[in-house]
């Protein structure tokens, strides 16, 4: 039988894991392809796009039950136009941090 090799030890991987994450907060070890810039058009167009949409077909879905036409699919046009503006503007506010991260500026500004 062939012989396994010892597996490696907890402190190795933790060392090995703050250097990563080291790498990745300086910047090198950042892939920069040419798809990051067109992937990331794409999630704010969706994000966008997708808001106003639920609010449309939300706001037609009450006209057509209450029969009130046009009021209910304005109101939430506008109101699905506002969620997806807020949501783009979350989503480029936070474009170089990771998920459930935040920058050292927010955390320090909220006391943490």
């Amino acid at each position: 039988m062939a012989e396994r090799k010892s597996p490696q030890s907890q402190s190795d991987l933790d060392e090995r894991i703050h250097r990563l994450r080291e790498e990745q907060d300086s910047g090198r070890g950042r892939t920069k392809s040419t798809h990051s810039g067109l992937g990331f058009a794409m999630r704010v167009g969706i994000e966008l796009v997708a808001a106003l949409v639920i609010g449309v077909v939300l706001g037609l879905v009450l006209d057509r039950w209450l029969d009130t036409k046009p009021w209910f699919m304005l109101a939430f046009f506008v109101l699905g136009a506002m969620a997806g503006i807020f949501n783009v503007f979350r989503v480029v506010k936070m474009h170089d941090s990771a998920i459930g991260y935040r920058r050292e500026a927010d955390k320090n500004r909220n006391g943490e």
